[in-house]
């Protein structure tokens, strides 16, 4: 897992430097970049023409694009870990030694955190496309196109899930007291 994380990093970053960093360098110091096509998030844009696009707001593009990919890099770290901390005592045969259930804890309050994490970039990203719809609706077809429209959603997977796992790891503190008791009683 870890290693097809670093991979799809390595990915990310390469197709960002190899479209839009190369790209911001051939404009060095210019106030606009002449675009061909651009990417919005998922989405990529092809002009019939070249565009300028202001570099500020290019720049700003790039920034959410390596945010994403670096979020994504430490999501999946991030897991490796914990799964190698819940892991190891129960390869030990002790499931309830006391650290499971802190670490169920702290796995579900990082889940929800990247969930909060997702949704935020992924708000950022929807406002940026919504806005370059509008500027492409205005330039382009101010008589034809009546309305751009994009829809942000809230992915509540990440937030769900993250407190199942939390409220689980109660399930496991349970057992580590009882696991207590029953080493007291012997």
């Amino acid at each position: 897992v870890l290693l097809i994380a670093v991979i799809q990093f390595v990915m990310r970053l390469v197709n960002l430097g190899t479209n839009q960093i190369a790209l911001l360098m051939e404009h060095q110091g210019a106030d606009v970049v002449k675009l061909s096509c651009f990417d919005i998030g998922d989405f990529k844009l092809h002009f019939l023409k070249e565009q300028k696009m202001e570099t500020k707001y290019f720049i700003e593009g790039i920034i959410l694009e390596f945010s994403a990919a670096v979020l994504s890099l430490v999501e999946h770290v991030f897991l490796v870990y914990i799964f190698g901390k819940l892991l190891k005592p129960m390869t030990q045969g002790l499931p309830y030694d006391g650290t499971v259930s802190k670490t169920l804890r702290a796995f579900g309050v990082g889940y929800i955190l990247m969930g909060v994490a997702e949704n935020v970039i992924s708000y950022f990203q929807t406002a940026r496309a919504s806005h370059m719809l509008k500027e492409f609706k205005r330039i382009f077809l101010p008589v034809t196109l009546t309305d751009t429209e994009v829809q942000f959603s809230i992915n509540v997977g990440f937030l769900f899930i993250g407190v199942m796992i939390f409220l689980f790891s109660f399930v496991f503190r349970y057992g580590e007291d009882l696991q207590v008791q029953a080493d007291e009683t012997l």
